[in-house]
């Protein structure tokens, strides 16, 4: 768990790995759950495709998961940000599948991060 404060609000994050699971914000009463930090987008090929809540001020991107790896992709163009793991011939496969699927990714983005 990881306490975070932001505009005087208090937040804490749970995450398993590097990965976010959900957010719990205090209010007068204590912690609530808000739900969760890293909403899925897209599971294909075992690989979850997803965004963290704390960085829709940074461009659209996505998130990459698989068999404890993670990534992150820029997505116009589809274009490798970060990389924990994955070995160059899936990085191929992920950008083909953002290349496939960046309408929709682009569309829960805005969703998630500009309601």
């Amino acid at each position: 768990m990881t306490l975070l404060q932001n505009g005087g609000r208090e937040y804490q994050v749970y995450t398993v790995g590097r990965t976010q699971v959900f957010t719990v914000v205090a209010d007068d009463d204590g912690f609530q759950k808000i739900g969760p930090a890293m909403p899925t987008v897209l599971r294909i090929n075992g690989y979850q495709f997803y965004c963290y809540a704390e960085e829709g001020n940074e461009p659209p991107h996505i998130h990459v998961a698989k068999g404890g790896f993670d990534a992150k992709f820029w997505l116009s163009p589809a274009q490798l940000a970060v990389n924990h793991g994955f070995r160059p011939r899936d990085l191929r496969e992920i950008v083909g599948i953002i290349e496939q699927h960046a309408q929709l990714i682009l569309e829960k983005w805005n969703e998630f991060f500009r309601p």
